[in-house]
């Protein structure tokens, strides 16, 4: 039973820098107007946000903190929560991230009776 734990616990070990996801996040921190946070690059890393979404294509460029920590608003700029969008950040020391929205389909309200 000890030799079995102690089996599990190895291999726990070795897996488990496998199962954490490192490296640059980003997300949509708000809709409106639109803000991008993030977290993982390089400190002092110069980066390039894009966000493309219908009618939209706004990029800006930003510089990580020293926790690797970035942020930008796009004033002026709504998000549809129903459209389909797309962040990337691309940093200037080889950091990269993407995240999209998933897919969904927001319909018509019903009718008021």
């Amino acid at each position: 039973m000890l030799r079995a734990l102690l089996v599990v616990g190895v291999a726990l070990a070795v897996a488990a820098p496998g199962l954490a996801k490192s490296g640059p996040k980003i997300r949509l921190a708000a809709i409106a107007p639109a803000k991008v946070l993030g977290s993982g690059f390089h400190s002092g890393e110069a980066v390039r946000v894009v966000f493309v979404a219908p009618g939209i294509h706004k990029t800006r460029r930003v510089t990580a903190t020293s926790a690797g920590r970035i942020s930008s608003v796009y004033a002026g700029v709504s998000v549809d929560i129903c459209a389909s969008w797309k962040l990337t950040a691309v940093g200037s020391q080889g950091s990269r991230a993407t995240v999209r929205s998933r897919a969904h389909s927001c319909g018509s309200p019903p009718p008021f009776e």
